[in-house]
């Protein structure tokens, strides 16, 4: 009898410690997507703390951590200021692949892999620093490379606000939260550098042959004031112009997210006005002989 209770006993507590300690996520080649990243803030295995853990040991306890994913995250969680402060945890084992990690979020953040500080990304406001938000887009420092380890033990902190005061959605969600870390491969890596290499010269190309035809256009129409059709295709040019010089410069990560979510709904709007008045102008091409079931695909277009 004493032995069978000893038994149950070592299995009882031994379940136990195994539930409390972190689940290890296997990443393999194949789970990368065609992009070659794979969105881990879905995977399971995280655990959330909203106060300050001993972050720097390799194995921390699960006292004040729950089941949390980053995708999970929400306004509701702030504080009366709209702030949000946590840490995220998880442990993978990218097995002998080289891989990165890239965060992706508006929050400040500070990341630790295996005990050590790897990077920070913009300011959580600690050491009487000013809190600076993290603007990811087109930055090769949101990409880092893992250690030659097979597992690795993450911890994320990070200081998040609402995206606007009285909001219901924080920073962070307006890209969206599977976005907020994801671990990428070399090909990845590669295409990722390649990208921001020629970005700056695409985009300057791009803004001014759009600022070129858009010029011409009203050329035109001012040469032409008894062609009525002609300003119509000048405005499409200069609102699709708009749209395409906002959509670049929100790209630019010395934008701050006031100016990013400024240029977005530009960049939203313009496009809806684009539509419309391509609309006028089939109508008016074709002298009004445009159908109603027409009008509505090019509307759901």
């Amino acid at each position: 009898m004493y032995r069978i209770l000893t038994c149950i006993l070592f299995c009882f507590f031994a379940g136990g410690n195994g539930f409390a300690a972190d689940s290890t996520v296997l990443i393999t080649p194949y789970m990368f997507s065609i992009n070659h990243e794979l969105l881990i803030g879905e995977s399971d295995g995280w655990r959330f703390n909203k106060n300050p853990p001993e972050f720097v040991v390799e194995s921390p306890t699960d006292t004040g951590w729950i089941k949390l994913k980053p995708v999970e995250l929400s306004a509701a969680m702030a504080d009366k200021s709209g702030r949000l402060e946590g840490w995220f945890r998880i442990r993978i084992n990218t097995g002998n692949q080289k891989t990165y990690l890239r965060y992706s979020g508006w929050a400040a953040a500070e990341l630790y892999v295996n005990g050590k500080q790897l990077r920070s990304f913009g300011n959580t406001g600690d050491h009487g620093q000013p809190f600076k938000d993290y603007n990811y887009s087109n930055d090769l420092y949101s990409l880092v490379e893992l250690p030659a380890a097979q597992e690795h033990l993450i911890l994320l902190h990070f200081v998040d606000f609402l995206s606007a005061p009285g909001a219901k959605s924080l920073k962070s969600e307006y890209n969206g939260l599977k976005n907020f870390i994801k671990v990428t491969n070399e090909n990845y890596y590669q295409r990722f550098t390649r990208h921001i290499r020629i970005w700056p010269i695409y985009s300057t190309i791009w803004d001014s042959v759009s600022i070129l035809i858009s010029f011409l256009f009203w050329l035109l129409r001012f040469l032409n004031r008894d062609e009525k059709n002609l300003k119509w295709f000048a405005s499409l040019v200069s609102v699709t112009t708009i749209f395409y010089i906002c959509r670049i410069v929100s790209e630019d990560n010395r934008a701050s997210f006031e100016t990013f979510r400024l240029l977005t709904d530009i960049h939203f709007f313009t496009l809806i006005i684009s539509y419309c008045i391509t609309i006028l102008i089939v109508a008016l091409v074709f002298k009004r002989k445009v159908g109603t079931t027409l009008k509505l695909i090019l509307a759901a277009y």
